[in-house]
């Protein structure tokens, strides 16, 4: 009969329509929503991964003419200065400290109000941290000139889209360079601080206006010696090797100091834009490398601490300030122990 639809037909047309309807609602439910965070523009899940930028700042390498005893005295003078440059002027200098799975970085500068990928390539890590299940990422940027540089980096994960990557923090690094006036104010047990120490040393240091936290390292320049790296938050200025960590706190990685045998300590402070802002450097100590007539004069970065000093028996006279090193012309000047020019 014209213009009659059989039963049969329209059960199979009603089928059709709700098995078309169940597709739908099955992609609706398989397609995520992108989350974009407003301030950055960029898919992806905020982590506890750490971004830290800076401007390069260069060490000061200063020559003497040495004209009293060997090495340095009140009667030397100052025949020149020469800043080294680990990249160059107005480069920025970043590192992602990583607790994530992801085994490769993007990172993105703010540019015209939105971010986005200032290299071509993705950053490997540069070292990894079995202990603290952490990856460091390091990179180099010349951005244009301007007051600041602002960047975010972005993991890749095996398997997982940009919908759910790791995701830094925002960092910021101004237009100045890092200061390098960190005092460290704990026992060195070498002169003029003779406070003996044993190997479990406490370190302690001044606060930094405007620190969000400190990063510690403390190793021996051996590749067998010990080495500690931790994150510790603001408010914080003391640390007892080996103790538990405060809330807010992160170790790195740990190996056991050798008895007897030199640390190095060096502390820097990084503020709330994830920018370095100070660490020990001409704070710290100092090396001095020796010619016929001259010497030269440059900061290591760290404080360097004697551990396990022996008190000398009364009368007995203090070794030479100077630190010797396997090369004869280069000695390390501890902090206090001379003057710096």
């Amino acid at each position: 009969m014209s213009g009659r639809i059989p039963r049969a037909a329209l059960r199979r047309s009603a089928a059709i329509a709700s098995l078309i309807a169940l597709c739908s609602l099955v992609d609706s439910c398989d397609k995520k929503t992108a989350v974009v965070d407003p301030n950055d523009g960029l898919e992806g899940i905020p982590s506890a991964s750490q971004l830290v930028v800076w401007r390069d700042t260069p060490t000061q390498d200063s020559v003497f003419a040495d004209l009293g005893a060997a090495g340095p005295s009140p009667e030397d003078t100052l025949i020149a200065t020469h800043d080294i440059y680990y990249a160059g002027p107005g480069e920025i200098r970043g590192m992602i400290f990583d607790y994530t799975r992801a085994d490769r970085f993007e990172v993105f500068r703010r540019e015209s109000g939105a971010f986005r990928p200032f290299k071509d390539f993705l950053i490997n890590p540069s070292k990894r941290f079995l202990k603290g299940q952490a990856d460091v990422f390091r990179f180099l940027d010349v951005p244009p000139p301007g007051p600041s540089e602002q960047y975010i980096g972005r993991g890749l994960v095996e398997g997982v889209g940009a919908a759910d990557a790791p995701k830094t923090n925002l960092a910021q690094a101004g237009g100045g360079q890092v200061a390098m006036d960190l005092q460290y104010t704990g026992a060195t047990g070498i002169r003029p601080d003779i406070r003996p120490l044993d190997s479990l040393l406490t370190l302690e240091w001044n606060a930094v206006p405007g620190a969000a936290g400190y990063w510690v390292h403390v190793y021996q320049l051996t590749n067998q010696g010990g080495e500690e790296i931790v994150f510790l938050p603001a408010g914080t200025t003391s640390y007892h090797l080996g103790d538990p960590l405060p809330a807010g706190g992160r170790i790195l990685t740990y190996t056991t100091p050798i008895n007897g045998l030199d640390y190095q300590v060096r502390i820097a402070a990084v503020d709330a834009n994830g920018q370095l802002i100070s660490y020990t450097g001409i704070s710290g100590s100092f090396g001095i490398f020796r010619s016929e007539t001259t010497y030269r004069k440059f900061p290591l970065g760290s404080v360097i601490v004697h551990p396990n000093r022996p008190i000398l028996p009364p009368g007995e006279a203090e070794p030479s300030v100077l630190i010797p090193t396997s090369n004869p012309r280069l000695t390390i000047s501890p902090t206090g122990a001379t003057q710096h020019r």
